[in-house]
């Protein structure tokens, strides 16, 4: 027995006259969102629960306002949260290859850059004043003196000992040597030989045991030089360090509640004693090269600067991060290099921070699809969320393609809340396929696609609309349009007892209406222009159904609407062809025979169906 189905009973009108407002300019945007219970109270745990792996894997169809709702809730428990700590680098003067992380809290390190600078600047004017201060020259002058003074009485006393033996003292191509003399004159080679036997022998004695005194004369000169050099430099030493202490002593007194920070004050302490004279030199080449003049005093003091990699000047609570392009190094980090006269090179200062550092202390926003499609972002994201620490790192280095050596940043700790937003579909793959997904993404919140068609849930879906238009900055909508909007919702939801989700969709015929009101003059967007909103999009997408029902009247495709037939009926299916949805009727058949008692599927014959068909 059959009976005919009216369309009105397919769908369920909403009234406007339900609707408590005339146009949505009187809606305010307070509540105007849509009860999804059960992925909220997900999403809520895992911002509040404090124990690891409980991140979030949020699911539903793409265009359902998952990210506006996951955003809002992140944000809002953001706001409550402290700022996290501000994250600096700097160089280890002991070992410039591996720069060291500097904790500090929020906005001070902007201001540590800002001393540190400050810093280099009163030391490149002071230190050369001191060095240059006429005690430190009297002190210097004293030093010379004291060497010229014992050089002096050294060689004086080789000359005295050379009188008392006739000698004296000749300047030769190689130096100074001891010469026999005569009555003040030096005697030549023929004079001396002509000399007695025992006086030439006792004369040669003397002139060996001058010679000796000489000889060692000389060789204590380069030791004097060396001891001269030692304590100018200890006495230039001494200066600097008074110097330089003054400065420092200062800055480890504004940062006495950073201990980190004051140790590394020190290493710059000992490192500007003992490089201040190459750093802050003021002589500067006569000539100087292209591109070197400006870069030669950056390598010297740049060594100095401080690398802010978090700035939490700004914030107001934990952050909330979305990363739109997840690749490897916009997580974790990169370290960039310049190029100079053909080399690559890099220091601390070209450390540059990932996704996970901006996030750190708060949360961090990720589409599943782009991270699991970018090369090595996941396996890096999932170790990060393993070691609870963000290690920055070349993909060179990763690969072990990079033979040059290259900086090893200090591993910063990671306490983050990571967010997935995904399909269903990639959820239960990541489920299947990597055991290590449940234990960082403990928590899925699975947001429905459609929503009961409620009393309740019709009030706030044309609040929904309301604040959709208001967001947008589109005229507002008279009741009646609104009731439209929310009949097509059900439309699109395939159920006249639901409310599809899927607002992308809404929020296009929206505009769409939007835009036919304002062609026509209108300052309120009516049914009319839904409709015709509606109307466009359908026949966009009805290639492929109206052929379809060109088939049918051309008897191409045989469906027949009246009379009876035995063992055959007419079938719909639904056909999505992209954006189109729409039915394709087909025509069922039985063909009844005694047999051998099975039954027997032409579509398994002919290889078109499997035995699941059969069943």
């Amino acid at each position: 027995m059959s009976c005919e189905l009216p369309a009105q009973r397919l769908i369920t009108r909403c009234n406007p006259a339900d609707l408590p407002f005339r146009t949505t300019a009187e809606v305010t945007d307070s509540d105007a969102t849509i009860d999804q219970e059960r992925a909220l109270s997900a999403l809520q745990l895992g911002v509040q629960i404090g124990a690891s792996g409980h991140n979030v894997y949020v699911m539903g169809a793409p265009g359902s306002g998952r990210h506006a709702v996951v955003r809002r809730e992140l944000q809002r428990a953001a706001a409550v949260r402290p700022r996290p700590d501000d994250w600096c680098y700097v160089n280890r003067f002991d070992d410039p290859q591996r720069p060291r992380a500097l904790r500090l809290p929020a906005g001070r390190g902007a201001q540590l850059k800002a001393d540190m600078r400050e810093l280099v600047r009163d030391l490149r004017a002071a230190l050369p004043e001191a060095l240059e201060s006429e005690a430190h020259r009297n002190r210097r002058a004293e030093v010379d003196r004291e060497y010229e003074e014992r050089s002096r009485q050294s060689l004086e006393g080789v000359q005295q000992e050379a009188e008392k033996g006739k000698l004296g003292l000749g300047q030769t191509p190689d130096g100074l040597a001891i010469v026999p003399m005569r009555n003040g004159e030096v005697l030549s080679r023929e004079e001396f030989e002509k000399l007695p036997d025992i006086e030439r022998q006792r004369t040669r004695e003397r002139i060996e045991a001058v010679s000796e005194m000489l000889r060692k004369h000389v060789e204590a000169i380069p030791r004097w030089h060396r001891d001269r050099h030692r304590r100018l430099r200890e006495l230039e030493r001494d200066v600097t360090a008074t110097t330089v202490r003054v400065h420092i002593e200062e800055l480890c007194a504004k940062y006495a509640d950073c201990a980190e920070v004051r140790e590394h004050l020190a290493g710059v302490e000992a490192d500007l004693i003992e490089n201040a004279r190459s750093f802050f030199r003021a002589d500067q080449p006569a000539l100087p090269i292209l591109g070197l003049e400006r870069a030669e005093p950056q390598a010297r003091l740049g060594r100095y600067d401080v690398n802010v990699l978090i700035d939490g000047r700004s914030a107001t609570g934990a952050p909330v991060v979305y990363e739109g392009n997840p690749t490897y190094q916009n997580l974790i980090g990169q370290i960039e290099n310049l190029t100079h006269f053909g080399t690559l090179v890099t220091d601390f200062m070209l450390v540059r921070p990932g996704a996970l550092h901006r996030a750190n202390g708060g949360f961090l926003m990720l589409d599943a699809e782009r991270l699991l499609s970018q090369p090595f972002a996941w396996e890096a994201l999932k170790h990060a969320l393993f070691e609870h620490c963000v290690r920055i790192e070349s993909l060179g280095q990763r690969l072990s393609l990079m033979s040059t050596v290259s900086l090893e940043p200090e591993r910063i700790p990671l306490q983050v809340r990571v967010v997935l937003i995904g399909t269903r579909r990639v959820h239960d793959l990541l489920c299947e396929y990597d055991p290590e997904f449940p234990e960082l993404f403990k928590l899925p919140a699975d947001f429905d696609d459609a929503l009961e068609r409620t009393a309740e849930n019709t009030q706030r879906y044309a609040r929904v609309i309301a604040a959709s238009a208001r967001r947008e900055s589109l005229k507002p909508l008279d009741a009646a349009a609104v009731a439209r909007l929310i009949d097509y919702g059900s439309r699109l939801a395939s159920d006249s007892r639901k409310l599809s989700t899927h607002f992308r969709s809404i929020e296009d015929c929206l505009r769409e209406a939007n835009h036919f009101a304002a062609a026509a003059g209108q300052d309120v967007v009516h049914a009319a222009d839904v409709q015709r909103a509606v109307d466009e999009h359908r026949r966009r997408l009805a290639r492929g159904h109206e052929e379809t029902l060109d088939a049918i009247r051309r008897n191409t495709l045989l469906i027949d609407c009246d009379g009876e037939a035995i063992g055959q009926v007419n079938g719909l299916s639904l056909v999505r062809v992209g954006h189109a949805l729409f039915g394709q009727p087909s025509r069922i058949t039985a063909t009844v025979r005694i047999g051998e008692g099975d039954v027997l599927d032409i579509e398994r014959e002919v290889k078109l169906g499997g035995a699941i068909h059969s069943k």
